[in-house]
Order: C-alpha cells, then structure tokens, then sequence
C-alpha cells in the first residue's frame, strides 16, 4: 500500500446502514420469526447455511451460519481451508476462551456453537445508493515531511488522509492500537474512517489487510469494518463479508457490528483495541475475530513491508467545493488534544521476528494531504498513551473551500 495506488470500488451502504427494526428499550438478543417478505421494515433473503436468525442490541439482524458454510469458503483458494479456531501465536497471559468484551456485550449476539454471525443486507442498504470510488495509493506524489515516503491519496480521486507509517525496512508481522471511536459528520456517498493497513507488493502485487471503524453516507451510526486486497484493489478484496476471503471463528460478533459507546467533545472517551497477527489474525477488544488465510495472498504470506495508521474521508466535490465530510472527532488538533481531537494511541508492531512492541516515534514518519482541511499531530512522550498521535478536522471551511 505504501508505494502503490489503490482503489476499492464499493456501493455506499452496501453493509452500513443499520435497519429499520423497532427494538426493546433493552438491547434486544432475540431469535426472529420472518414472514418472507421483503420491504424497508422487513428482511432480505438469509444467506445459505443459515441455522437460526437474531437481534442484536443495536437492532442488526444477524443470521447464525453453520461455520463451514460462511462465504469465506466460495474462494476458489479455500475449498479445502481447514478452519482454524484460534491463533497458534497466544502470547503467555492471552487467552482464545474469554467471555465477550464489555463494550461488545450490548450489540453481540449469541449463536450456537459451530455457526458464525453474518449481518443481514436488508433493502435499505441495497445497490440504488449511489457508488464511490475510493482512491489509489500512490508514489509519484511525495510527502513533504519525508521525500521517501508516498502520501496516501490521488487528489482527483478525492481521498484524503491524515497518517503516520513505518519508514523502516524489515518484515511486519502484526501491529495493534487503540483507536478513539467518533461519530463525525459524512455527507451522502462519502466516508469518514480511522484504521490500520499492513500491505505489502506493488503494483499489481499489492496486498493489503484492514480494520477499524467507519461511518458512510450520513449514517447515524458507527461502525467496525474490515477490508483486503490481493491485487491493488482491482478485482479482489471487499469490506467485511461481501466477498470471499475473511474466515470467522467466533459466534458472537462480526464484521459490521455498531460501535454502542461514542466519544463525547469535552466528555467521556472511548476507544477500540484493534490487533492484527500473521497470518492474519483480526482480535478486536482482545477478543479473536476472524482471520485472512494467507493463502488467499501473494505478498503478504511473508509478512507486510509497512504499517499504517490514521484518518480517511472521500471528499465528492459534488457541490463544486470541498466536502463537509468530517474526520475523527469534526475537530482539528490545534482545537485541544484529549476529549477534543481523535486520536489512535499505543502503535505497537512486530518487526522481523521480534515480540509486540511500541512503535518508536523515529520510525514513524506523517502524512497529509491538505491540512487546511484535516491535520495530525503527533502526541507528546512519556505518557500511558504510548506512541500516539490526535487527527482530523471539520472540512468544508473558509480555510478549506
């Protein structure tokens, strides 16, 4: 990713808005009697496998899968994929057998053993939303920070970023950190992101994994996503479960679920703990979900060549002027740091064939794309915060037209 283009091309919505479904006052984990019908209040069609179908607390519906019949497996890579149920790296003090997480206890969900949670696709998240294109990444565009390192945005594509990635060689491994969770402003047919990359390859050898949260076309809510690449975007790779490839191995949560606790300006933060292990395991809160078999790459089965992490929005133009499209908290670094800006805290990696560790600041280098409309700052040392920095900013302004 670091020294290519990207692109994805994706229906907006096409896993993101939540449904029309009037829920308990109480988080709701019910099963559902369906009358087969299909209209804005009702359901799309169960995907095959389905055993049982539930409500999660935040109103999703989600069928329960038998395990070996989830879409991972129409991969043509993974007929033969023999699922595997935990990591075979747990480091001493971890463990694949602890209860949900806390902060995923209202939305999960609790389907039988040896069935995976799959969010239904209801009409209203269907393919009339009008499409974008997200960005390629590319390397004929330098940072100014750093001449040998490739900002992360095709302007005319309209993607914008405001990110720090390794500037070392070596082998990554895996990489984690805790991501402050917002709801920004997004305008119809734009997103707002923070995540992680790993990648490695270029041109059209480009692999990439990735997670964090997002939130798409002026949805009212946030939500944790996933995505892969084999080959630079082109023919490969999806958000969540909308294509072959990810594997789930839990049957509580998925891809998709909505974030329940939303960081408050000046108030209560919160934060999501996103890990990602060769090969390539995705634990989320400390908690395993899924994993990319590193047979369904061709660059990334030795391990990644860079490690991102920071901000995204798609800026349409649509209106003739920049988009009003937030990112991270809508509020700029300058504006104050701790409850004001968004930050991601605690970058830690593997590198070679050491051990999880933090992320020095000299191996980081930032990037963004227009700072009159986003900008990051990278946090002071010497805090519980570890290697951290605060991004974002509001968009659509004076200074940013």
């Amino acid at each position: 990713m670091a020294t290519c283009k990207r692109r994805r091309e994706v229906v907006v919505g096409i896993f993101l808005l939540i449904t029309a479904i009037v829920i308990d006052p109480v988080p709701a984990r019910r099963d559902l009697t369906l009358s087969g019908k299909s209209n804005d209040v009702e359901f799309a069609r169960a995907p095959r496998g389905t055993v049982k179908t539930v409500q999660s607390g935040g109103g999703d519906v989600v069928d329960c899968v038998d395990i070996h019949k989830q879409p991972a497996f129409d991969h043509p890579l993974l007929k033969n994929h023999t699922i595997q149920m935990k990591p075979s790296f747990l480091e001493e003090g971890e463990s694949h057998l602890q209860g949900l997480p806390a902060e995923l206890e209202e939305w999960g969900v609790d389907c039988p053993e040896e069935t995976v949670p799959i969010i239904r696709k209801t009409s209203e998240n269907g393919p009339n939303v009008k499409d974008y294109v997200p960005s390629f990444l590319v390397d004929d565009v330098k940072s100014s920070h750093n001449k040998s390192f490739s900002i992360l945005a095709d302007f005319r594509q309209g993607h914008e970023y405001a990110v720090v990635q390794t500037n070392g060689k070596g082998t990554f491994r895996g990489s984690q950190a805790h991501h402050n969770v917002w709801n920004p402003s997004t305008e119809i047919g734009e997103i707002s992101v923070s995540q992680i990359w790993i990648s490695a390859g270029s041109g059209e050898n480009l692999n990439t994994v990735e997670a964090g949260w997002i939130v798409l076309g002026s949805s009212p809510v946030t939500r944790f996503f996933t995505y892969w690449t084999s080959d630079a975007y082109k023919s490969t790779g999806c958000y969540n479960l909308d294509c072959p490839g990810f594997v789930l191995a839990n049957n509580n949560f998925a891809p998709g679920f909505v974030f329940q606790s939303i960081s408050t300006y000046g108030g209560k933060q919160f934060s999501v703990d996103i890990q990602i292990k060769q090969n390539w395991w995705l634990r989320v809160y400390n908690k395993n979900m899924g994993y990319w078999p590193g047979s369904i790459f061709n660059s990334l089965t030795g391990g990644g060549s860079a490690v991102t992490w920071g901000g995204e929005i798609y800026n349409s133009q649509k209106s003739g002027h920049h988009t009003a499209t937030q990112m991270g908290s809508g509020h700029f670094p300058r504006d104050g740091y701790f409850t004001k800006s968004a930050y991601i805290r605690n970058l830690a990696f593997i590198q070679d064939n050491g051990p999880m560790r933090s992320v020095p600041k000299e191996a980081l280098v930032s990037s963004v794309t227009k700072r009159q409309c986003y900008d990051l700052v990278m946090g002071p040392s010497g805090i519980h915060f570890g290697t951290h920095f605060y991004f974002g900013g509001s968009g659509l302004s004076a200074q940013c037209p």
